[in-house]
């Protein structure tokens, strides 16, 4: 059995609604887009918001729900979140064992009291006009996979290990038996740090064509910007540096969003759909390596992919059976596979054709709304529920050498997860104050949120 040390990918996908991933560095694991609609109000509900959309956050959600509005309105959302990244970091890979790599989490936290969601509506006669700010994806963590402290307080470092033979995976009593035959790798420890944003400035217009039926559209500028890089080292002590891979960006593009809505405020039923386009975003591939003494020998541009922002689009019907109650059903697909039209290995084992798969999605959020009109000061509570479908990404290619076979280790099949949520509202004469917070096992968000009627 041949022992070989490779620079292996080590990404491991935490399925966290839209994981951008355009190429295979380990630092863009689990960035989490905020495909869902903006407000706590909508948080509160599991999201399910695109039927009932009768708010200034429908400037994002769906914008033909604007012409609910008659006055002018104004909204403000403070969002913070929690991320686990999972990272694969050491083991002795079985494949009849999934268990015997182990993937430890890194914690990120957004930062304190960030602005998620501002608007700002007007109406005019059947017409309404709004300009919002959405923030689509913000995300900052460093992870250190180069070592850690065991139970006696010592540090080591972290090792991988994993064997090819000529059918691929085997385990390490396959590979000793298959001899020449079969190989045996490492990868390689590393640290990871990343910035990244995608921020939306929207124009939004929403005509009421009769009393029970609206439609409306948003132009959008997006801005991207991101700095994110892997340092990998030897295994040697004192670590040495061996690569570093660093992929950045700062490029904005326009995108557009309609939808539709029958119904009216006064409706038992409402129905709402809404299209949405992503953005297109040049990124910068660099790689560099080190020499035996630790120096930079080389650095130089191997890419420049493109980062392709999923489309989006949905269909929500919205319930009425007695004044006090909302129920909210929405169904949203979400094209991920748009996140692989321009997937570039950083690596050469992989160069030439990567492939990678990701697959498309339908998310269902279901949520409800009880409002208690009669108490001196209105308020309300919400709960709702809703399902990321597994849509990490996966390596689909052959496993006939280390990188490959690395990536087919790194790149797990994910699993879809449940979100939870629970909100409170308080309605006072011109302002509304809603707080919310939504659960699963690996993301959590809460908001905070207020409107104001001039």
């Amino acid at each position: 059995m041949r022992i070989r040390l490779v620079i292996a990918m080590t990404l491991a996908v935490c399925a966290l609604g839209a994981t951008a991933q355009n190429t295979d560095i380990e630092a863009l694991s689990g960035l989490n887009f905020n495909f869902g609609n903006p407000g706590a109000r909508a948080l509160g509900m599991g999201g399910a918001f695109l039927g009932m959309a009768d708010d200034s956050s429908a400037a994002e959600a769906n914008p033909a729900g604007l012409t609910a509005l008659v006055r002018p309105e104004i909204t403000l959302e403070l969002r913070n979140s929690k991320t686990l990244q999972s990272l694969a970091t050491e083991g002795n890979f079985d494949p009849a064992v999934p268990s015997s790599v182990t993937y430890d989490d890194f914690t990120s936290f957004s930062r304190n009291a960030e602005v998620a969601f501002g608007s700002f509506v007007l109406p005019k006669g059947n017409w309404r006009i709004a300009g919002y700010f959405h923030s689509v994806l913000e995300f900052e963590n460093e992870a250190n996979a180069i070592f850690k402290q065991n139970q006696f307080g010592a540090i080591t470092i972290n090792d991988l290990r994993f064997y090819v033979g000529p059918n691929g995976y085997v385990n390490l009593d396959d590979c000793v038996a298959l001899g020449s035959q079969c190989s045996g790798y490492r990868l390689f420890p590393y640290f990871t740090g990343v910035n990244v944003d995608l921020e939306t400035w929207g124009l939004a217009l929403a005509y009421k064509v009769s009393d029970n039926f609206s439609i409306g559209a948003a132009y959008k500028y997006q801005k991207f910007t991101e700095e994110a890089a892997t340092l990998r080292t030897t295994f040697t002590n004192p670590i040495t540096p061996l690569a570093f891979i660093a992929q950045t960006a700062d490029d904005d593009d326009y995108s557009y969003s309609i939808g539709f809505k029958l119904g009216s405020p006064r409706s038992k039923w409402n129905l709402g759909g809404v299209y949405k386009t992503g953005g297109s975003f040049s990124t910068s591939n660099v790689l560099g390596l080190y020499n035996n003494q630790g120096e930079l020998a080389t650095l130089e541009e191997t890419s420049r992919p493109q980062f392709n922002v999923p489309d989006v689009y949905g269909l929500g019907l919205s319930y009425n059976p007695v004044p006090p109650l909302r129920i909210n059903v929405d169904a949203v697909q979400v094209n991920y596979s748009d996140l692989v039209d321009d997937v570039q290995s950083i690596y050469t084992g992989v160069q030439a054709n990567p492939q990678y798969v990701r697959e498309d999605v339908t998310e269902i959020h279901v949520g409800a709304e009880w409002f208690f009109i009669n108490s001196r000061i209105p308020w309300a509570i919400r709960a709702g529920w809703w399902q990321d479908p597994e849509h990490s990404l996966k390596w689909a290619g052959p496993i006939t050498n280390g990188d490959q076979a690395a990536v087919g280790i790194v790149f797990p099949e994910g699993e879809d997860r449940d979100h939870y949520s629970i909100g409170i509202g308080v309605a006072f004469t011109n302002l509304q104050v809603d707080a919310a917070y939504d659960t699963s096992d690996k993301y959590k968000v809460g908001s905070i949120s207020a409107k104001y009627v001039f």
